[in-house]
């Protein structure tokens, strides 16, 4: 049975309700369509408990009888779409049985509509995460997009959504490369761009380090990214780093073989997107595997893969992406002298 409250709200109130929302509401409405939209490319996303608490706020400024979902259902997974692009935004969020629909106005953040009603289409998963900051550092979010080109060169823009209240500097360790094949291209904190520096001093203060970045060589097996946390607090870090022969020339192919997360990581990956794209489409005869995490979402359209989590990756899990192209693909150096299932085993 369909349960549906709508909200008619006058002309007067079209005009000046825009007026009623507080920052903290407009926030939780942008990250609303943000995990929409993130859940249509990636087929997943997360959003923050007290996003649901501001979307709560809303919801009861305009009708106090309105019921949100029990405390029980915020423990499952809920779901989100985009019912039209046009003129307005809708978005929705659902448990197992009902569909709670936002209609909000883009330009002014008018909100319009709000009802429950069955859920009948259960694509693209958002998760609820419980956004309480216990340790010192917490990974909200990360992103990955990769973009291989037709020499095997990868270049990887990394976002970090972090709340982090200790340490000096951000590391993202990689290992097996060589100093030439990797580049730190641009870096930047909330936007404001990084200075990339040659030289890294790891015993700097947190302000000699802000707003820098580089690569730092701990041993002769690993070369770390590594950039300034600048100002403690809730974060959004963005990376653009290149390594160059990242595809391997195996005996009988050529494949992509990278690990996003080790077992042992100090912080808790909350939810992982990541985007792989190459030169030519995916076609029938290109195989992929992902390994560490048995619920991932993965999903193939046109020259991409898509990859998320489907939730958090706990600190004894790690995560690993291998690809399997056809010989010669791509025109890299990286000669292994091994078959694919040896490389996969």
């Amino acid at each position: 049975m369909k349960k549906k409250i709508t909200i008619l709200l006058t002309t007067l109130l079209l005009l000046t309700s825009c007026s009623n929302l507080q920052p903290n509401n407009i926030k939780a409405i942008d990250e609303l369509r943000d995990a929409i939209k993130e859940s249509e490319t990636y087929g997943a996303s997360t959003i923050k408990a007290t996003t649901i608490n501001e979307l709560k706020k809303i919801v009861n400024l305009y009708s106090m009888n309105t019921k949100w979902f029990k405390d029980k259902e915020l423990n499952n997974i809920i779901y989100g779409k985009i019912n039209d692009t046009k003129k307005y935004e809708i978005t929705s969020l659902c448990s197992k049985n009902n569909c709670a629909t936002f209609k909000i106005h883009k330009k002014d953040y008018i909100f319009e509509d709000y009802s429950f009603e069955k859920s009948e289409k259960n694509n693209n998963k958002i998760f609820i995460t419980n956004d309480k900051i216990d340790d010192e550092i917490k990974l909200i979010k990360s992103n990955y997009d990769i973009t291989i080109d037709e020499n095997g060169t990868a270049t990887f823009t990394e976002t970090r959504v972090v709340n982090i209240n200790k340490g000096t500097e951000g590391v993202n360790p990689l290992s097996g490369l060589e100093d030439s094949k990797i580049k730190v291209l641009s870096a930047s904190m909330d936007g404001k761009e990084y200075l990339i520096i040659d030289n890294w001093n790891r015993n700097a203060t947190l302000e000699e380090k802000a707003y820098k970045a580089s690569i730092y060589k701990p041993n002769e097996h690993e070369n770390d990214i590594v950039f300034g946390i600048s100002e403690y607090g809730e974060h959004t870090y963005k990376i653009t780093y290149q390594i160059k022969d990242l595809i391997l020339k195996l005996k009988d192919s050529d494949a992509f073989y990278w690990q996003f997360a080790v077992p042992g990581n100090t912080v808790v990956y909350n939810n992982t997107t990541i985007k792989i794209s190459i030169p030519n489409k995916f076609t029938d005869n290109i195989d992929y595997g992902i390994y560490g995490k048995d619920d991932t979402i993965d999903k193939i359209k046109d020259n991409s893969l898509y990859i998320t989590t489907n939730g958090p990756l706990s600190l004894e899990q790690y995560l690993i992406v291998l690809i399997k192209f056809p010989k010669n693909t791509f025109k890299t150096n990286n000669k292994i002298d091994k078959k694919f299932n040896q490389v996969y085993n």
